[in-house]
């Protein structure tokens, strides 16, 4: 698959399902975690129970497993850069960030793929805010 998009597009295209090399043994395809994800599975201090439901499987990574994306020499592994982009609700960056395109004037904007993220940074920053007002 990776070859093949090489080939048709000049560079690989996942956006998720970038497979990756477990334990210096196994190749799996970690759906549906984003490409940009792929490298905080390594050494993740959690167990990850990963399902693949129209394949009828499922994947496990202990937790401290080696796991590396699979990539070429020539072509090495990259995630999206984000760069001077950010959520914008919760304005963070270092993040996967979807990108919308707002109707009313056709601009681009940015929202955390990951919705309980955003959320959680959401209310720090109105505890905060809140915590701030009283002093």
């Amino acid at each position: 698959m990776l070859f093949e998009q090489i080939m048709k597009f000049g560079r690989t295209s996942t956006a998720e399902d970038h497979p990756v090399y477990v334990h210096n043994r196994y190749v799996m395809a970690p759906s549906p975690i984003p490409r940009f994800d792929n490298p905080k599975m390594h050494q993740s201090d959690a167990l990850m129970l990963l399902g693949a439901g129209r394949e009828k499987k499922i994947y496990a990574i202990p937790p401290y497993t080696e796991v590396k994306s699979l990539a070429f020499e020539d072509y090495p592994f990259t995630v999206e850069s984000f760069e001077g982009k950010s959520c914008h609700l919760c304005g963070a960056t270092k993040t996967f960030l979807d990108e919308i395109i707002d109707p009313e004037t056709g601009d681009a904007i940015y929202q955390c793929n990951d919705t309980s993220y955003c959320i959680s940074r959401l209310n720090e920053n109105e505890k905060s805010e809140v915590a701030e007002s009283y002093v």
